[in-house]
């Protein structure tokens, strides 16, 4: 019997999830001439992500991203995701590609401390200025016969604006910290770049972002600015990024960060922008804890195991990373950090 793959954005929505066509197989991961399929039970223990260091495109550039699948409870992984616009070239061990828009793995990847990672190369159209989407999805499997006992669930939805519509060279980053209220963003004000205007934005999709708070700047103004979002979401997931606008008239935006929200036991990381061999924790229980670091090709840089109050780091090299909290049995916060 001929088996045809679905899109991810065709897939019905059936009992508050995606639905994902399954077919068992002895890896827990089916993989066919024509194309993968995701199976099992939708469960928000697995986390999955598409990132990138660009935060926008020029007609022909060619962007690395990195796809993650993180459950500490399952052995292995396989993804799916699809693009709009301009063509998938190139994709890491372990990963195969259909039509140029869409991107899969061969077979089921081994976990590295509760997550896997792949990595592709995608290369924009060489005319139009459409917004790059990608859309993803993910499943940690257990390796038995059939698909009872893996667990997918849908990842962040990417977006990336063709480059000249908004000037990104030069994004803010942004610090956060779960106050008894909601979300507390931070950022700093260098009256230097000059800034006369910042919109701090939210999305809990990544996708659909709106404005929450404008601050206008001057040579006067403080140095650290910040805004309590005290609107609750009813995701555990919170996405911001920045606008600024410069004095002359060009705005600037900020690639989106995303915040994970825990109302129980709020956990936090700070700085979020790193510039000392430290970092300090609050939160965390009496449980053994550890700080996994990856990078944005996928690879493990550190892990160590981290308690409340300052913990050490080593000599990381600068850039962005995913930072990922976890216990023995599973991924309790993730965020993104930068090091400089």
């Amino acid at each position: 019997m001929k088996l045809n793959r679905l899109p991810l954005f065709l897939l019905p929505v059936i009992l508050g999830g995606v639905y994902l066509t399954t077919t068992s197989s002895s890896g827990g991961v089916s993989t066919f001439a024509s194309g993968c399929f995701c199976h099992g039970s939708s469960s928000s223990a697995t986390t999955v992500i598409v990132s990138s260091p660009v935060t926008g495109y020029t007609n022909n550039q060619i962007i690395n991203f990195t796809v993650t699948v993180s459950n500490a409870s399952r052995p292995a992984a396989g993804f799916n995701l699809e693009t709009n616009i301009g063509t998938i070239i190139s994709g890491g061990a372990g990963t195969q590609i259909f039509g140029g828009n869409e991107i899969t793995h061969t077979s089921p990847k081994a976990m590295v401390s509760g997550t896997a990672t792949w990595t592709f190369q995608w290369q924009a159209p060489a005319s139009g200025n459409g917004t790059l989407t990608l859309n993803l999805s993910g499943n940690a499997v257990n390796l038995a016969n059939g698909s009872a006992g893996d667990l997918w669930n849908t990842g962040n939805t990417l977006n990336i604006p063709f480059s000249t519509a908004l000037d990104v060279a030069n994004p803010t980053p942004l610090h956060f910290a779960q106050s008894d209220n909601g979300v507390l963003v931070s950022w700093l004000y260098d009256s230097k770049d000059l800034i006369q205007e910042y919109r701090l934005q939210r999305s809990t999709d990544g996708k659909h972002f709106e404005t929450i708070f404008v601050q206008e700047v001057d040579q006067t103004t403080s140095t650290d600015l910040q805004f309590e979002d005290i609107q609750k979401s009813t995701s555990n997931f919170v996405y911001y990024r920045l606008e600024t606008l410069d004095q002359e008239g060009k705005k600037n935006l900020s690639a989106a960060q995303m915040f994970r929200l825990n109302t129980e036991n709020p956990i936090q990381l700070y700085p979020t922008l790193i510039d000392q061999n430290r970092i300090y924790f609050n939160g965390l229980s009496n449980e053994q804890h550890q700080l996994v670091l990856i990078d944005m090709l996928g690879n493990i840089v550190y892990q160590h195991q981290i308690q409340n109050g300052v913990n050490p780091l080593p000599e990381i090299n600068k850039g962005h990373y995913a930072a990922i909290i976890r216990t023995s049995n599973q991924i309790i916060y993730r965020t993104f950090i930068q090091v400089q």
